[in-house]
């Protein structure tokens, strides 16, 4: 369970694999963020407000828009456990995992790009992502 950092909206994790949003002046529900498959192990928002983070036993962390209520970004994770942290300027968030693993995820979209893109460069990009097709961004 999170606040927003406004103390508006009071963010909780289900074991059905939902977030439930909440108006805490009025202790009513917002919105309802579906996707996961399982259950949510942990939510957080970031510092400006605008991105809620889950993570779920599903194996996935999703990045939700805290405007429209829908989900931005899907990454498989091998597991985690807990609430995600966000980095005080929003652009890494950190998960703890079942194996005892702590990771950074970098979320700046501009950098991640540069790195994916020079995975194709080093001919890496079959092999570590089989089921996506080579990018055009990173160019023929």
């Amino acid at each position: 369970m999170a606040y927003s950092l406004d103390g508006r909206t009071l963010a909780t994790a289900g074991a059905d694999g939902t977030v439930r949003l909440w108006d805490t002046k009025t202790h009513r529900p917002i919105a309802t963020l579906t996707g996961h498959t399982k259950g949510v192990t942990g939510v957080v928002f970031s510092p400006d407000g605008r991105t809620v983070a889950t993570t779920s036993a599903d194996r996935t962390i999703r990045l939700w828009s805290a405007a429209t209520n829908r989900t931005t970004t899907v990454v498989a994770a091998r597991t985690t456990d807990g609430s995600p942290v966000f980095s005080p300027d929003g652009r890494t968030l950190a998960t703890a995992s079942t194996d005892n693993a702590t990771r950074l995820w970098d979320l700046d979209p501009d950098k991640v790009a540069t790195e994916v893109c020079a995975l194709d460069r080093k001919h890496r990009w079959t092999q570590l992502i089989p089921d996506l097709p080579r990018s055009k961004p990173c160019g023929s």
